[in-house]
């Protein structure tokens, strides 16, 4: 119950950086790829940024009691999969074919969502794998698929980094439930 409830206290933070790099992503590939499917990418990500902080906002008016924190944990899950879902959208769709250099603004752009998943939803491995999950599949599948050598190197890198990211995100978790542990025993 109490990593649930962590998670939820973390994910505002999470929520707009997500917005905010949406936003960014507009401005940066406008020019670059179909301004159609740009501008419905971003309302996507806005839209879930809405539906997490809706949600976000109920459980804090609730204050669900600790026999509902799976349920609550389900639920947010799924906001993170469809989170997931619209980044892994931008390598998946919007990658730039004119342009290596915005090829490796996306790239980068994907690596840096899924690094700051590491805090914002190191309480709940599910919430995290669901997210990180899709952006991964489709940033690696894209840079290997891309062909060229600098690509191919970049996709096995990304794999390695993938690998990475889940190992933090488990030491990160390990820690965070030894802190939660520790203070329940203390009290």
């Amino acid at each position: 119950a109490e990593r649930v409830k962590l998670l939820f206290q973390f994910s505002p933070e999470g929520l707009v950086t997500s917005a905010v790099v949406g936003i960014a992503v507009v401005f940066l590939l406008w020019n670059e790829v179909d301004r159609h499917l740009l501008v419905a990418w971003v309302a996507s990500v806005l839209l879930v940024c809405g539906g997490r902080y809706a949600l976000y906002l109920v459980h804090q008016r609730r204050a669900p009691p600790a026999d509902r924190a799976p349920a609550w944990e389900r639920y947010f899950t799924v906001g993170s999969a469809l989170m997931g879902l619209a980044w892994a959208a931008l390598p998946a769709l919007l990658f730039p074919e004119r342009s290596t250099e915005y090829q490796l603004v996306v790239t980068f752009i994907v690596a840096v969502m899924a690094m700051g998943a590491v805090g914002t939803l190191g309480p709940s491995l599910p919430a995290f794998a669901f997210f990180v999950a899709p952006m991964a599949l489709a940033m690696v599948a894209r840079l290997l698929l891309q062909g060229g050598p600098v690509f191919l190197g970049i996709g096995v890198v990304a794999l390695f980094y993938v690998a990475l990211l889940f190992r933090i995100w488990k030491e990160f978790h390990g820690a965070l439930t030894a802190t939660i542990r520790t203070r329940f025993e203390n009290e």
